[in-house]
């Protein structure tokens, strides 16, 4: 937020409460800069909202900071209710025209002056329907939502899917959550699909209610189900996961080396405490693997070069038809592409192992070399911390204290042993080698701190 408005050759101003962000805000607010070269936003006070219309559901300071998120906004202040703003306001912000997306709140003022240009709303959202659906009793509770509640509700002619951060069902590991995670996922998502032309395959926020930990998404479609479903079910569909590892690629590119998200994201908790603490450094209790695990982490936490998915698996996979959609990005962060890439494999490892399908033979290896040819990130050391990845995600679904129980107790020592030779030792047993990778370099007496 800048200090001031005055001083620029085309100052726009547009004014409202901004309470629950969605899209026809942000469309709002790039038609107004479109208009001039400072835009100045007025968010209306707690105050001044309760008494014309209701009280906000979010507080003015997350209102404001929300708006001051947008690239192209160069100021937030607080205003009074549109109704009651003054000549000397004009005069004093030297307003050159006025941008709203309607008339329904009045704007005397600007119209007295002749600078007032409406440009009409986005079809389709607003404020009021998003209430509708937050409200809505027509919902239900979906599997799968292990460290959230995570309903499908029907409002207004669509279905949408609401994470509610508070947990009352969904309680199937004992793990203590960050309070952020639900604004940081929606934080994580808006950032890829700011990045990402055609961002299709990644789920659609609609709105996020920090007061209440909720965030809204819209719904992927009814027949949707979860790659493991269809994983468990039938042989792999080899054309759609070479697609889904493409888009994993494409995901990593357009966020590589960027270091704004590396400032934003690299600290997330939910990073560092789920994915990082519960399903890597306590993957196992066995105190030969532990030092082999905790040195390789604190060696990989150094790498900082992409936006992760954090939790890439084919849990978080929906997939309909030839359509498919990427959710749950709780645990995402900023870090090492390999993470990403090896717990995606790990789970396809799994499969191969429980199904002995022909249909299996060579995708696993086939899925890492099309992620190489496809990432800016791929270099030759980037195979063996997958293979160590792998390993490690192999005994967290063994071991950890959030482990899968669909492994039938035949398959485990199996599962294991490949996990072992992974992490003790440099053996490129699961992916190829890439001529000029040396042995990874860990500090043996490292260990890992948290965020760093």
């Amino acid at each position: 937020m800048a200090a001031s408005a005055k001083r620029h050759s085309r100052t726009v101003f547009t004014n409202g409460v901004f309470d629950l962000f969605h899209d026809g805000h942000s469309n709002l607010l790039r038609r107004a800069k479109a208009e001039g070269d400072y835009l100045l936003v007025g968010v209306a006070s707690d105050e001044s909202c309760a008494k014309s219309k209701r009280r906000p559901l979010h507080p003015w300071h997350v209102r404001a900071r929300r708006v001051g998120e947008v690239p192209f906004v160069d100021e937030v202040i607080k205003t009074p209710w549109s109704a009651d703003l003054t000549r000397d306001f004009y005069d004093h912000h030297e307003i050159t025209v006025q941008v709203q997306g309607d008339r329904e709140s009045s704007f005397p003022i600007a119209e007295e002056l002749g600078i007032l240009k409406i440009v009409g709303r986005t079809p389709g959202i607003s404020t009021t329907k998003l209430i509708n659906i937050l409200e809505s009793i027509d919902h239900e509770i979906l599997e799968g939502g292990h460290l959230n509640d995570v309903r499908r509700v029907y409002a207004d002619d669509a279905y949408y899917v609401l994470k509610y951060g508070n947990r009352n069902v969904a309680r199937k590991f004992p793990v203590s959550l960050p309070d952020t995670r639900t604004s940081d996922e929606y934080a994580v998502i808006t950032a890829f699909r700011q990045r990402i032309s055609a961002p299709y395959f990644i789920v659609k926020p609609v709105t996020l209610v920090e007061a209440k930990k909720t965030a809204v998404f819209e719904s992927a479609p009814l027949e949707a189900e979860t790659l493991f479903e269809r994983l468990m079910k039938a042989a792999p569909h080899e054309a759609l996961l070479v697609r889904i590892i493409r888009d994993l690629a494409l995901m990593h590119n357009a966020t590589l080396d960027d270091d704004e998200l590396r400032t934003r994201f690299s600290c997330n908790p939910g990073f560092h405490q789920i994915k990082i603490g519960l399903q890597c450094i306590n993957a196992t209790t066995n105190s030969l693997w532990l030092p082999y695990i905790q040195n390789f982490i604190a060696s990989s936490l150094k790498i900082k070069r992409v936006l992760l998915h954090g939790d890439f698996a084919p849990k978080n996979i929906l997939v309909w038809d030839d359509g498919y959609l990427f959710i749950d990005f709780e645990e995402s962060g900023y870090g090492d592409p390999a993470l990403d890439l090896g717990y995606f494999l790990a789970h396809l490892y799994i499969h191969k192992i429980l199904h002995h399908a022909s249909g299996w033979n060579g995708i696993i290896e086939k899925l890492f070399t099309v992620y190489m040819t496809a990432s800016k990130a791929s270099a030759p050391e980037l195979v063996e911390r997958v293979n160590k990845y792998v390993g490690i995600f192999l005994v967290s679904r063994l071991d950890s204290s959030a482990p899968a129980n669909y492994i039938p107790p035949e398959y485990r020592d199996p599962i294991r042993s490949v996990a072992q030779s992974l992490i003790l030792t440099d053996h490129m047993i699961l992916l190829p080698h890439v001529q000029g990778a040396g042995p990874i370099s860990v500090a043996r007496n490292s260990s890992y701190f948290g965020c760093s």
